[in-house]
Parts: C-alpha cells; structure tokens; sequence
C-alpha cells in the first residue's frame, strides 16, 4: 500500500486575503426568523396575489411594466410562464398598437422585454453552451502551464486523472471536443440562420468563440503580452490605423 504522505499535495493559489473580522461561531449563531412556516405561508399569498395582478392587468403597458418591476426585484421566475404567454401575446398582436404609437417609453419597454430577453436564452441555448465551452477549452489549451504556478487543475488535468491518459493524448482530447462543439454549434447555426428573431445576438455568442480560438491559438494571449498574439493585435489594431493616417496626411499635403 502507498505511503499517502509520498503522494503529491497541489495547493490552491492563495490571493492573499485578509482574516475575517468575524469568528466564525458568530456567523453559526445567527438565525434567522424569515424561515419560520408563517413567513412561507405569507410568501406564498403575495405570489398568489402578484399572480391574480399578473390576470387582471388588460393594457399591453401595464402588463409590461408589470414585468418589468418583477424583473428589476429578482421574481420572476416565480411566474416565468405567465410571463412568456404575455409576452408571446403581445409579439403576436400585430393590430393598431395603439398603446405605444408616438410612446418612445412603450415602444422601448417592449423591445427590452418582448423582443430581446424573453425569448434569447431559451432558443439559443444550444448556441450559448457550445460557444461558453469552446472558451473554457480553448483557455485551458493555451493556459495549461498556469497549474505550476498554483492554479486549480484544468480540462486536461481532470482528462488525465479520469483516464490515466499522458499529457499529449490529453491535449489530442481537447482539441477533438473542440473540434466537435464547432460543428454542433455551426449545425445549430444554419438550422436557425434564416428563423431567428435574434441574429445579432447569436453573432455574438459565435463570435465569442472566435475570438476565445484567436486569443488562445498561440498560448496564453490574454496574461502573457510578448507572444503572436500581441504582434496580430498590434497588426490589426495599432499599424493598420497609424498606416491609413499617415497615408492619408501625405495625400492630403500632395494635394
């Protein structure tokens, strides 16, 4: 059997953090008397009522508002389906709106709630998983080094604790999974590229994932600044506008 004191220790980086000022019996102590039954109980008649709100409101402006309010206090996830037949309804109604003709209030209102929060997470969820995944691979390929520096293990760390896989299949892995997310999340791009309500949006999530691959591509481009990535920066960024303005000048002097 192995000596467990052989086996190598991999502390946590540490930020350095002062000591809390408060002991930690102290923070055991309190309670709280919000958890009490009567306060559910009451907690579950204020739903009830918002809800019975919710029905009786009848103009498009005050069911918004309405919504609004919920959003701004944190609940409404206690009536997300409500509010998605709300907001379905209005984005249906395509009569005389006359409730926010000449209403830049209204007219914002609705586009904030109707048009771009409602229905953005729920339709392009798929989107917005494959590209948050290809940046957390793609800063785990490029940033693998950091674990000797006291950082927490990595995609590929945990790959080759679960498989007991060397470091380059590991990497092989990674880049595999990357590779797949790309074609899951272009497949789901295409399917929807014509349909959605939201192509600004889903430019964004694709984007992200572009730019993770270009920041990423030759290790560290984020935390370390003396690598290619500095230099396309500087191309791309710094000389091509210094070019076109010095360019620019000097025709401007000929002229």
């Amino acid at each position: 059997m192995a000596n467990t004191s052989d086996q190598k220790t991999v502390g946590r980086r540490s930020a350095n953090y002062h000591p809390s000022i408060w002991q930690y019996d102290y923070i055991q102590s309190l309670k709280s008397n919000y958890q009490e039954e009567s306060f559910n109980e009451q907690a579950t008649r204020l739903i009830e009522k918002v809800w019975m709100t919710l029905e009786k409101a009848m103009e498009p402006l005050e069911k918004l508002e309405l919504i609004d309010t919920l959003q701004r206090l944190g609940l409404s996830y206690h009536f997300h389906n409500r509010i998605k037949r709300i907001s379905e309804g209005i984005r249906s109604d395509r009569g005389e709106c006359s409730w926010k003709k000449n209403n830049l209030y209204a007219t914002a209102l609705e586009f904030r709630l109707v048009s771009l929060m409602i229905p953005i997470f729920p339709t392009h969820s798929n989107i917005i998983y494959c590209s948050s995944l290809i940046l957390r691979l793609a800063d785990d390929l490029g940033t693998s080094d950091e674990l000797k520096r006291g950082d927490v293990s990595k995609s590929i760390q945990l790959y080759m604790h679960e498989t007991g896989s060397s470091e380059m299949e590991a990497h092989e892995y990674i880049r595999k999974l990357m590779d797949a997310t790309w074609k899951k999340m272009n497949g789901e791009y295409l399917s929807m590229a014509h349909s959605t309500s939201s192509p600004t949006f889903v430019q964004i999530a694709m984007n992200l994932a572009r730019m993770a691959q270009c920041m990423y591509q030759f290790g560290d481009g984020h935390g370390v600044a003396d690598q290619e990535t500095r230099r396309r920066v500087l191309t791309l960024l710094v000389s091509s506008i210094c070019n076109f303005f010095y360019n620019f000048l000097r025709n401007s002097a000929i002229m």
